[in-house]
């Protein structure tokens, strides 16, 4: 990586509130003008810089027993600020090689910070990148332009959402990074490879035909519409929310789109008349709330238990999907289908439909059944449109329970989808948490064991903790300001949390071994415009 002079000034940060202020007026007046999105009008972004961090995705190719070596973040340029929106990889061990005297944080008691951290309001450098936070002195902050990998940083459309990681084949270091981007709108996906063993991280984006904007990635990896073809429909508005599926023979991907009532489908490996290992729309269902202005946001799939593979038990056979709404109060279930061809049928692609027989033998989502959990506050199903219901939804690992994040008021359910003596699944409210104000991300993970749930807090800047088992608050974590996205690290046992408004990413210790358990240890990027 290469040296920068400083450019963490009071000036920088000024000017940093200016444009979030602005921005937030920028953004409703640029909502409808497709000039706002043009790719290479404008300052291009700084590829080792966070800003409006929006989607977060730890890298899975790390060997047994390791830790991961790279965190992907989606930056969604929310203030339109810059051209558009980026991809970064943050060296994670040079991180916490730079933060700690411990970097693998497997060892009993207070973390070691490294004799290199320096004081609060020091200035940092290359040299010197890290710094007691001007908050709370025992929580350490690192420039993210030392951990940022500058050669691989691409540039996408504005508005990026959340990030999806897709692996292929667990043997190969390949993986796909997909993004709903809600500027275009489109659906953008990175190819990545390398970066282990002493090998270069590679992003590959179609990158390098603009020359005026390099690093922007070519339409090529925008999906737009169906079956990629302009003939057919396009992509709903508002994408924001992906969610790969785990089961094995079903190389999917499922949308939701925060005002269209359909969910789209997306098939990762390509279809016969798509370009060699182009991923592709294939599905928009209509399976959300008739009104035309009413979509969705959470996406769950059930997971199938390891004594059930092969059985038609609920998400065995086929996936079962869970979607919730988002200005209404119902969870819409959903299952996906592979079309197989009948007797005098073949398969063909769209171009050759008109064969006698033809048939698309492509994934499709079918709708089944609808429910209403209990909620807070008395939200009931017809609820009034405009205010948010259903933030992010996940399963238990063992799918017996669904967590839902409730938005208006803050809370989180849980859902008993344990199955019946008819081996149905029940889909009845258990139980309910009074939380924060507007909780909306939701990251369900296990330490030694014991599941917990970790719900963002937007507004007041906190993560609340819940064990699950008990189904209880255990802790009420201090964030940056506008905690959103949420990724857990096994190995190290930390999560991390994008913050939105100030451009840094908190690293909260979840370990039973640490006795600052439960507490954010580090901050990747500086604490700024907010911070001294």
């Amino acid at each position: 990586m290469s040296e920068r002079p400083n450019t963490r000034t009071p000036d920088r940060r000024a000017k940093a509130l200016r444009r979030w202020a602005w921005g937030l007026i920028a953004t409703g007046v640029c909502a409808t003008q497709v000039s706002c999105f043009a790719p290479s009008v404008g300052n291009p972004p700084e590829p080792r810089q966070l800003y409006f961090p929006s989607g977060l995705a730890l890298d899975p190719r790390a060997p047994e027993g390791e830790a991961a070596k790279w965190l992907f973040v989606v930056n969604a340029n929310s203030d339109l600020a810059f051209n558009g929106s980026s991809l970064v990889a943050v060296d994670l061990n040079r991180f916490f090689d730079l933060a700690f005297s411990d970097p693998s944080l497997q060892t009993v008691g207070t973390l070691a910070v490294n004799d290199g951290v320096q004081n609060v309001g020091s200035e940092v450098d290359d040299q010197n990148p890290c710094r007691r936070n001007v908050s709370r002195p025992q929580l350490i902050e690192c420039d993210e332009s030392s951990v940022v990998n500058e050669d691989t940083t691409v540039y996408m459309t504005t508005f990026a959402t959340v990030a999806g990681i897709w692996q292929p084949d667990p043997a190969s270091d390949r993986l796909r990074l997909l993004t709903p981007v809600r500027g275009d709108p489109s659906i953008s996906y990175v190819d990545i490879s390398g970066g282990l063993g002493g090998s270069s991280l590679e992003f590959e984006c179609g990158q390098g035909s603009d020359e005026s904007d390099p690093r922007r990635c070519s339409s090529d990896f925008r999906m737009k519409h169906l079956r990629g073809n302009e003939d057919l429909t396009r992509l709903a508005t508002e994408p924001a929310n992906i969610l790969i599926s785990k089961r094995p023979g079903y190389p999917v991907a499922y949308v939701t789109h925060l005002n269209r009532p359909v969910v789209t489908l997306v098939d990762l490996d390509g279809i016969a008349e798509a370009e060699s290992g182009k991923s592709v729309l294939i599905d928009e269902a209509r399976i959300l709330h008739p009104t035309e202005v009413v979509g969705g946001f959470g996406i769950a799939e059930r997971p199938c238990a390891p004594e059930d593979e092969g059985t038609d038990a609920p998400g065995c056979e086929r996936p079962k999907v869970y979607f919730g709404h988002r200005e209404l109060t119902r969870v819409e279930i959903a299952s996906v289908h592979l079309q197989q061809p009948g007797e005098g049928q073949t398969c063909v692609g769209y171009p050759d439909l008109g064969e006698p027989g033809g048939l698309l033998c492509d994934f499709q989502v079918v709708d089944e059944t609808t429910f209403v959990p209990q909620t807070l506050g008395g939200v009931g199903a017809n609820q009034l449109l405009g205010a948010p219901a259903f933030g992010e939804m996940a399963f238990s690992q063992d799918g017996n329970g669904l967590y839902i994040t409730q938005v208006n008021p803050g809370g989180l359910i849980y859902v008993d989808t344990s199955l019946d003596d008819n081996g149905e699944v029940r889909n009845e409210t258990i139980d309910l948490i009074e939380m924060c104000a507007e909780p909306q991300a939701l990251e369900v993970f296990s330490v030694d064991g014991e599941e917990y749930a970790a719900v963002s807090c937007y507004k007041p800047a906190e993560i609340f903790i819940v064990e699950l088992r008990s189904f209880r608050v255990i802790r009420q974590v201090i964030a940056g300001t506008g905690p959103h996205e949420m990724v857990y690290d096994p190995t190290r046992k930390v999560l991390y949390a994008a913050n939105t408004l100030d451009a840094t990413i908190s690293v909260i210790d979840v370990s039973r071994e640490r006795v600052t358990r439960f507490t954010e240890i580090a901050r990747i990027g500086l604490q700024e415009p907010y911070g001294g």
